[in-house]
């Protein structure tokens, strides 16, 4: 059988720079933080001050003898980036891009009944090469497949849904099988079987098929299995859903015959306080959260996925794009810019052949923000990817992210490129510790500074209109399945006008104006959703979101210690933001008002906003030693009106504007009651915030009492200061993380967008009255304690236990 087996322990690292100091890990494990952020460095807000590096790692395994005579396997998830892997001395394989899973064919290099070194070179110090914090090393898992020589090719099973009632699916399995081995598949609901077939394809019916969707997302498993002389020799057995897609300019996206409306958001791939370490935990944690939140659709941004997140969206009901690649030829100086003319089919390969059989993939993306595609020279590539996507894979639709302005600018011939790609080499040395400012910004970097003034967006709107814009993204959009429009929806209806076959959807949108834009999208069939910036905050691109005041620090790129973009519907530690429930209420999905109040420490001073963040309004009505003070008292709110009660007494009913209105009034501890009405004057729903009253305690909030004692399971532990009944205190204060037992502290911080507060100390200073912890199994099973500690309020702990890893 195809054995899978965990291959993240008992490894050693070390960096190039201090050799001598060697640490264990167990991965997966993000060297980039573990490294001093550089005030100053180049590139450095883009990637949060943090340097690159070259990094090593290695492994000593005994080469059992079970696996002699078997094909061996190694199977990284993703290693940033161009990693070379050794095999006791040999150069056995690698890869350039950071974001792809591949494989390491060992078979001839393991050596039986011996101690085997495995190494695995990391070569990030060539720097710039991300617009955005990327992470370093071997940051998602690696397993060792073991296989007879004879077996079912990892990634080898395609399974399509041809029709429904009964659901039809082809299936055809590649296999490196020999004259006389057959190959049996069987199709398992809840481990029963319901259909089966023979041949490396062929085609089965399940009756009563269990359909997979967003509201219903049921998951078959199939199993390929090799039989010779009547045994079984191998097999392969994964997860999969039966849906059905299509798509046209009248009906928009289909999902088993149902119109689909898709309420994204995008998303990069770093996973908050814990750096790029990719975990089951982490990821299904976002996923859930976001569900909860109204969202049922996710962007990539803008790299494959990982196995891990492509699992929660199947197990969770959330629809995927698959985004391959960022800007072709303009994103990072020594980044895959470099490398993409000869290396973009393979990745592409590699990515479609893992998304295939997840359900929750619905569109495969080619690239973000290319201004090269007004060019002949771009829709040549771009005619390429498609063609190669679709030999590789026909149902699902292809769409990329046309920034419109960028079209625009670059057909009246300004150059958007960094500068710098024709003046570097692959091979060039460089100090990954810079402080060189001398690095020009490529296309999105500038949009990135102009969409950072709100002044800028009736530019960035004039240059999307639909005369200026259909000239230059006509050409990319025929080539397209699904034309993908960056800050483009001024130009949706005229563009259906012209083009009324085309299907659209916003690949990156504002939550600003999302009402306007939500009831454009329901009208119009062949707009089939919209994906914000971003729904979960991240790392790098320092200060897009974030609000400044007194005076604008910089229009973007915040200087350090800004660490983070400040833009999500959710922050890095996962708490849900005010703009995402406007966001919700504009698709339907929460009709309860929301008050968000300005803390009052910026009472007074001038409010410098962005694009994407226009109120840092928070939900507390707690602020001792300003009394009298006035703030702004924000009320989100379906409806048409809404009214704000401060202890009692009517500050009056104010008309919503795209979904809110604001009320100036003087702090006095108490209760804020927020009342909404629709156009009639009739009551919809009200809304309450109350002071904190009493002592201020620590309160820690988990959503699991068990981990498994496998060395990377992940407990995340919501700390809040707040009274007896909950009401939280939106103070700073530092807290102290320890933790005993079957399980050690991993990392810890806060959404502060401007801290220098390292995320891997067991410490942490809350951001309005509130951190997050996140604590490692060990590899033995037992109990568990987690304690936080703070000068004033008393040590609070929770205890929970590892168990043997499944």
């Amino acid at each position: 059988m195809m054995e899978k087996i965990n291959f993240n322990g008992d490894w050693m690292f070390w960096s190039e720079e201090n050799p001598q100091v060697k640490i264990p890990v167990h991965l997966p494990h993000d060297a980039m933080q573990w490294e001093e952020r550089v005030p100053g460095l180049k590139n450095g807000p883009l990637v949060a001050e943090y340097p690159g590096g070259d990094y090593w790692y290695e492994k000593r395994f005994h080469g059992d003898g079970e696996m002699r005579g078997k094909t061996l396997m190694l199977e990284f998830g993703g290693v940033f980036m161009k990693s070379t892997v050794y095999l006791n001395g040999q150069n056995v394989g690698g890869h350039v891009y950071g974001y792809s899973n591949f494989f390491v064919d060992s078979t001839d290099y393991i050596r039986i009944g011996e101690e085997n070194v495995l190494q695995v070179f990391v070569h990030n110090s060539q720097v710039p090469n991300s617009r955005w914090y990327s992470g370093s090393g071997i940051y998602r898992p690696v397993f060792l497949r073991i296989g007879a020589k004879e077996h079912v090719v990892p990634d080898g099973v395609k399974i399509d849904t041809l029709s429904l009632n009964p659901a039809v699916l082809s299936i055809h399995a590649e296999t490196t099988r020999e004259d006389g081995t057959d190959v049996v598949t069987k199709i398992l609901w809840q481990g029963r079987e319901v259909a089966s077939g023979t041949g490396e394809t062929c085609t089965v019916a399940v009756e009563d098929a269990r359909l997979w969707s967003e509201d219903e997302p049921n998951l078959y498993e199939y199993e390929v299995c090799l039989v010779k002389n009547g045994l079984v020799i191998d097999r392969q057995r994964e997860h999969f859903g039966i849906r059905l897609l299509r798509w046209n300019g009248d009906q928009g996206l289909l999902v088993n015959g149902k119109s689909v409306k898709l309420r994204g958001i995008c998303m990069h791939h770093d996973n908050g306080v814990i750096g790029a370490v990719e975990s089951k935990k982490a990821v299904r944690r976002k996923v859930k959260r976001l569900k909860e939140g109204g969202i049922n659709a996710i962007r990539g941004s803008h790299n494959p996925a990982s196995r891990e997140l492509l699992e929660a969206c199947d197990e969770l009901g959330m629809y995927y794009v698959e985004e391959f690649f960022d800007g072709w030829f303009t994103s990072g100086t020594y980044g895959y810019v470099l490398y993409i003319e000869e290396e973009w089919d393979k990745d592409m390969e590699l990515s479609v052949r893992k998304c295939y059989n997840h359900p929750s993939v619905i569109m495969y993306s080619i690239g973000n923000e290319v201004p090269e595609t007004a060019s002949e020279k771009g829709l040549s590539i771009a005619g390429k990817m498609v063609g190669r996507l679709r030999a590789l894979d026909v149902s699902r639709p292809v769409t990329m992210g046309v920034n419109l302005m960028m079209n625009v600018m670059f057909g009246k011939g300004m150059k958007l490129g960094n500068g710098e790609s024709d003046e570097v080499g692959k091979d060039d040395v460089v100090d990954p510790k810079s402080e060189d400012h001398d690095n020009k910004m490529d296309g999105s970097v500038l949009f990135n500074m102009l969409i950072g003034i709100a002044a800028a967006e009736p530019f960035i709107k004039a240059c999307a209109k639909p005369k200026r814009s259909d000239p230059v993204t006509r050409g990319i959009f025929d080539v397209l399945d699904v034309a993908g429009y960056n800050y483009g929806d001024v130009s949706y209806a005229k563009h259906h006008e012209w083009h009324p076959e085309r299907v659209m959807v916003g690949t990156e949108t504002k939550p600003i104006g999302m009402k306007k834009r939500m009831q454009t999208i329901l009208d119009m069939p062949s707009v089939i959703g919209d994906f914000l910036w971003t729904g979960w905050d991240y790392l790098g691109e320092c200060g897009l979101g974030v609000i400044d005041y007194g005076k604008r620090e910089s229009m973007f790129g915040k200087p350090y210690p800004c660490i983070t973009a400040g833009c999500g519907l959710y922050d890095i530690t996962g708490l849900r933001q005010t703009l995402a429930y406007d966001v919700a209420m504009a698709w339907k999905r929460y009709d309860k008002p929301y008050i968000a109040v300005s803390p009052l420490q910026h009472a007074g001073q001038k409010m410098y906003k962005s694009m994407y963040r226009t109120t840092d309004g928070i939900d507390s009505w707690t602020f001792p030693g300003y009394e009298g003070t006035k703030t702004t008292v924000r009320v989100a709110s379906v409806g048409e009106k809404a009214e704000l009660f401060v202890n009692g007494k009517s500050c009056g009913k104010k008309k919503l504007h795209d979904l809110a209105a604001e009320f100036k009034v003087p702090y006095e501890p108490g209760e804020l009651v927020a009342v909404s009405f629709d156009k009639n004057g009739n009551q919809l729903n009200r809304a309450v915030l109350a002071t904190a009253k009493g002592d201020m305690g620590i309160c820690l909030a988990i959503d699991e009492e068990r981990l498994q004692a496998d060395g990377e399971d992940l407990l995340f532990v919501d700390i809040t200061l707040a009274d007896s009944d909950g009401v939280y205190y939106p103070v700073e204060k530092k807290l102290y993380v320890s933790v005993e037992g079957a399980a050690g502290f991993f990392a810890a911080g806060s959404a502060n967008p401007r801290t220098t507060e390292k995320y891997t100390k067991p410490e942490v200073t809350t951001y309005y009255g509130r951190a997050l912890a996140v604590i490692r199994s060990g590899t033995k099973a037992g109990k568990i304690k987690v304690s936080v500690s703070g000068e004033g309020p008393e040590t609070v702990s929770v205890e929970l236990e590892s168990v043997p890893a499944d």
